[in-house]
């Protein structure tokens, strides 16, 4: 530090301490002239002491000064021997009343930045666009009820996101939280928590899912009478909230998100929220909530129970002669069911150009890929026409399915019989050609192989169509729209079997799986005993 940032530090460290007290000071002028008059000078003087003009010095001291020069503050706390602050405490009671509006609205907009991000909430059309620090503290207090912009702070929650510097995700999950909290707080729900009724109605739930239109509002009146509350709120850009559970006046609420953007997760959310109503509601009331989200749980509860406690994922096997189109009708089934996954495969090949590692295949050397035999690290493998091997990868697959997602595998037949001896539960489902005519038809329109090759898939199909019985079904793919739609209806009958549901039906009831009855009544039979 030089000399000047020396002098210019005791100029600053003088200016922050007051030599007077000015609890009974009651403005700005009455001190000067105090200190005027003591020190027996004139305005003049004074004036030329501190190198300010009448035009300067006048207008602060009489609070009409519109904007004062920070290098002007410290010379005139130095005169009056009072600190910066001190002049301010004693300056702004003389401001007039525009001065003062501005200056609190400087407050308000600070206050906004530390607490709220403005740049999503315009995205999401919180605030309107062009929006004053005012418009925005009105928009505030009424979305939460609020009797003055600085409640907000004012509560518990902020506990939780306790950095001295709060990033976007902190300002925006505590204004998730809140929002729900002010619905909940609005709603209050009459009805009083029955855990018992609870438990009694969870395997009811899940004949509604089938219904698209009015299912979910069905189980949400139903749980409402039972005294648990659920709403649904938007999930918010960089957020990936997929649900929380809340209490709220001594009962369950809970959030569902569209973080997916898609039907079934929500039924899988809802799952999941009850099970943390059902075995941690009395932590959650400790801390107000709890979010489940991609950035994991706040609170380290067990969320892998929760996940289990929603359903284990199904494994389908599509597979069926080469040419049949088994590829097309898989891409076209991912398109409309996006909580299904495709598991990638291991491959000894070469990539193609266009093909990305992890994305289209596992690329592996052959000695790398005769170690994951070894290691029983594949459900299934082939060596195929090409004389390279490929297979697919045990532990993506069964992270996937206790995670509750469902996954897919397009494979030959040799691999589907492979996936059946290690998976029992595995749902096999043929591809077959309208006719061996048609199949060799789309082998020589693909104009990817020759004669020799061709003739060999064919003699490899006449072998494949004879493993059909030993599938669970069969879609003939004559027009691909058709073929889908009896594959995704495969999909969704396999979800609500008991036998896929039995760890649920276990784990809400405490009966042993032998023992559970699959007479679950009719829907009409269910919903009248609600």
């Amino acid at each position: 530090m030089d000399n000047i940032d020396i002098e210019l530090r005791k100029v600053i460290d003088a200016a922050i301490q007051s030599s007077i007290n000015i609890d009974d000071v009651t403005s700005l002028k009455e001190l000067y002239i105090a200190k005027r008059n003591s020190l027996k000078l004139s305005d003049r003087q004074i004036q030329k002491m501190l190198g300010m003009d009448p035009k300067t010095l006048n207008p602060i001291l009489d609070g009409e000064a519109k904007q004062i020069n920070f290098v002007n503050v410290i010379k005139l706390a130095h005169f009056l021997g009072i600190s910066v602050n001190d002049l301010i405490k004693v300056y702004v009671p003389d401001l007039d009343s525009k001065q003062i509006g501005d200056i609190q609205r400087a407050r308000e907009a600070g206050y906004i930045v530390e607490y709220f991000d403005v740049s999503i909430l315009n995205k999401i059309k919180f605030f309107k666009s062009g929006s004053s620090s005012h418009e925005m503290s009105e928009k505030i207090k009424t979305f939460f009820n609020l009797n003055t912009l600085y409640s907000y702070s004012e509560d518990s929650l902020q506990s939780a996101f306790s950095r001295t510097k709060k990033n976007s995700n902190d300002l925006m999950r505590n204004f998730w939280v809140k929002s729900a909290l002010v619905q909940f707080e609005v709603i209050a729900n009459p009805n009083n928590y029955n855990r018992k009724e609870l438990i009694d109605l969870i395997p009811k739930i899940r004949p509604h899912t089938r219904d698209v239109e009015y299912g979910l509002i069905k189980v949400l009146k139903a749980l409402y009478l039972v005294g648990v509350t659920v709403i649904f709120q938007p999930s918010i850009e960089k957020l990936q909230v997929r649900g929380a559970t809340m209490v709220v006046n001594k009962k369950p609420c809970i959030v569902l998100s569209d973080l997916q953007n898609n039907y079934s997760t929500l039924w899988f959310t809802l799952l999941h929220e009850l099970h943390h109503v059902l075995y941690d509601i009395d932590e959650i009331e400790k801390r107000t909530y709890h979010i489940s989200s991609g950035e994991g749980d706040i609170f380290l509860m067990n969320e892998e129970k929760a996940i289990k406690f929603k359903q284990r994922g199904l494994l389908i096997v599509l597979s069926g002669p080469s040419g049949v189109g088994k590829g097309t009708l898989c891409k076209e089934v991912l398109k409309e069911y996006p909580n299904l996954k495709l598991s990638v495969s291991v491959t000894t090949r070469e990539p193609r150009p266009f093909e990305i590692e992890g994305k289209h295949y596992f690329f592996r050397t052959k000695g790398e890929f005769l170690d994951l035999i070894d290691q029983n690290k594949l459900i299934e493998y082939a060596k195929v026409f090409d004389s390279n091997y490929y297979g697919t990868p045990r532990g993506y697959v069964e992270d996937e399915i206790k995670r509750g997602n469902d996954v897919v595998l397009e494979i030959d037949v040799n691999g589907a019989l492979q996936v059946k001896a290690n998976f029992p539960e595995a749902i096999l489902i043929f591809i077959a050609p309208p006719s061996f005519g048609e199949l060799q038809t789309r082998l020589l329109h693909r104009g990817t192989e020759d004669e020799e090759k061709i003739r060999k898939r064919l003699g490899a199909a006449e072998h494949e169509l004879l493993e059909i019985e030993k599938y669970d079904y069969l879609v003939i793919n004559d027009w691909i729209d058709q073929a889908k739609r009896k594959i995704i209806n495969i999909i969704r009958a396999e979800k609500y079997k008991i036998k896929n549901n039995k760890e649920f039906i276990y784990k809400i009831t405490g009966r042993q799986e032998d023992v559970i009855s699959t007479d679950r009544g009719t829907d009409e039979q269910v919903w009248k005993s609600i």
